[in-house]
């Protein structure tokens, strides 16, 4: 409960829109797992940011957990109607920075969008050399009217199977339906193509998870003041906080 709480947990996605999020539990799920398996703190904290990115292993149910620990980057507010898609996604960083920063380093990163700290040893270059980071990966679905979080399908090979029969079922009954015409049987066409709706609607899907994936690759700018709009000439290298990596 406590981690839940530190890393906005939530079944809401909160902000302007408040969606629900009909597949949080999965996380809420992969933590309780988690914990009571005594999953050692540094393989917690790794799968969570970057579950996606680990060597897939053959078992399903652990190639699942490590897509579903990568929900901790979904989870959160989101102004999802934002209509500046650009500041909608910068501002998914920051919460993701924010979060990260305080949970996992024992920091406060986030001000650092707009200044340096003045007292500790945090610089705005820290800040987006991490939010490059997170802005590297891929949060959201689409960047629609109303966009939509990411989610992925948990791995299956029985369904991948049954799919794919189903798939090869749905061409041969359309192929059907694309060849009657010709032959002048319009109203076994017109059967065909219900045919193909109704198995089109059975297909098997799929159960869907939380996660994130790997996007493009990019480094950011300093913002001005914090300013998606007023970027700095020179893109800072990707990467922690100078004062966690300096010898």
């Amino acid at each position: 409960r406590h981690w839940l709480e530190l890393v906005r947990y939530a079944t809401t996605n909160g902000a302007d829109e408040n969606h629900g999020l009909p597949e949080a539990w999965r996380y809420r799920d992969w933590v309780i797992r988690s914990l009571n398996a005594a999953l050692p703190l540094d393989q917690f904290l790794v799968q969570q940011l970057a579950g996606d990115l680990l060597p897939v292993p053959e078992d399903e149910r652990a190639a699942g957990d490590l897509l579903t620990a990568t929900g901790l980057l979904v989870l959160g507010p989101k102004m999802l109607a934002e209509q500046d898609k650009e500041k909608m996604l910068i501002d998914i960083v920051d919460e993701q920075v924010d979060t990260i920063s305080r949970t996992m380093l024992g920091l406060t990163l986030s001000c650092a969008r707009c200044h340096d700290h003045k007292f500790d040893p945090l610089s705005a270059r820290d800040y987006y050399a991490l939010a490059g980071i997170f802005y590297s990966t891929r949060t959201m679905q689409n960047r629609d009217f109303v966009s939509k979080w990411l989610e992925r399908p948990l791995p299956s090979r029985e369904l991948t199977e049954r799919r794919q029969e189903h798939q090869q079922r749905m061409d041969s009954v359309k192929a059907e339906a694309e060849r009657l015409p010709a032959a002048g049987q319009k109203d076994e066409a017109a059967s065909r193509q219900a045919e193909l709706e109704k198995l089109r609607k059975e297909q098997p899907q799929f159960e869907m998870v939380m996660a994130v994936e790997e996007g493009a690759h990019c480094n950011l700018p300093v913002h001005l003041r914090g300013n998606h709009l007023q970027p700095g000439p020179e893109l800072i290298p990707r990467g922690m906080p100078s004062i966690l990596t300096e010898i």
